[in-house]
């Protein structure tokens, strides 16, 4: 069954014995999509796409709009990840091909900011639950331009929020986040823009927000405190790589709404500062379990008893 799918895609994605996806180029796509999606429950597809006249083309594509997860990957080389291209996004943001996506994730397009803002705008997803923005390079502002919002957000490893960005792409930074308060959701990937800047972002955030993921972003202190100070309604958070004894603190709040934190990080951390971390999960009101990613002794585990999963 992989093979023949493959036979045409670039990869196959197989779950319990059944084709549920496919990475795949837009002029295989064209020919063999619509047996793909009418032969398999196919439920997510990642398109490469090397320019704005493939692009175009998958307005041509009426069964996209059976897909509910669509990522649209620019690929300049069809076979060289990150060879960044300008799509001309908007010429699809009133396609019917997003009349049923509930995700959808755009990765290293080159197009510039008026045309990001021009799709952000003009977009119609009315099912769409979550937007995934890998390496975006607009400037940040940019994302006021959003219309209606899906429930969760993800930005990963932003061209804007890089550790040399200048002040005022720094402001800007902000700007563009504090313009998306009320969302539910929140993934700030590879964030590394300094000044309290991710601070600044959690705390415009934090309002309405129940999820919140922290990968591999600049955490410090201050955002330790804009979490213990505006978190209560947080129901999930995670936090990647960064997993530190600064977090000690966090630890410490009775986050009553809090049902699942998931931690992953150093594996050095000294066994006091992590038994420190353990006495006070084990002591909150909240039912929160812990996923703890970092290796952890089996006395340790033992004291999280029904609190890790």
């Amino acid at each position: 069954m992989r093979a023949a799918v493959e036979s045409f895609a670039e990869a196959a994605y197989i779950s319990r014995g059944l084709i549920e996806g496919a990475e795949i180029r837009v002029v295989k796509l064209a020919k063999y999509g619509p047996e793909l999606v009418a032969n398999h429950p196919i439920c997510h597809l990642r398109i490469l796409v090397n320019g704005p006249a493939e692009f175009e083309r998958l307005g041509t594509l009426p069964f996209l709009a059976r897909v509910p997860t669509l990522k649209i990957e620019a690929r300049r080389t069809p076979r060289i990840m990150m060879s960044r291209a300008a799509l001309k996004l908007s010429e699809l943001a009133r396609s019917p091909i997003f009349a049923a996506t509930k995700e959808l994730h755009l990765s290293y397009i080159d197009d510039d900011d008026a045309e990001w803002a021009r799709f952000f705008s003009e977009l119609e997803a009315p099912k769409l639950e979550r937007l995934v923005l890998v390496h975006p390079g607009f400037a940040p502002r940019t994302l006021a331009s959003l219309g209606p919002r899906p429930r969760s957000i993800e930005i990963e490893y932003p061209l804007f929020a890089r550790i040399n960005a200048t002040t005022e792409r720094r402001e800007g930074i902000v700007e563009g986040v504090e313009a998306l308060c009320g969302i539910a959701a929140f993934r700030f990937g590879s964030w590394h823009c300094g000044d309290a800047v991710l601070a600044r972002c959690v705390r415009a955030l934090l309002p309405k927000l129940t999820s919140l993921t922290i990968f591999n972003s600049t955490l410090d202190h201050a955002t330790v405190a804009a979490l213990c100070e505006h978190g209560e309604r947080l129901e999930r958070l995670s936090i990647y790589n960064n997993f530190t004894s600064i977090l000690l603190p966090l630890f410490s709040q009775p986050f009553e709404a809090l049902r699942e934190i998931e931690l992953a990080g150093p594996s050095q951390l000294p066994p006091e500062t992590i038994d420190e971390i353990i006495a006070a999960i084990v002591a909150w009101r909240s039912p929160a379990r812990v996923r703890w990613r970092t290796e952890l002794s089996d006395d340790q585990r033992a004291r999280l008893g029904h609190r890790l999963l």
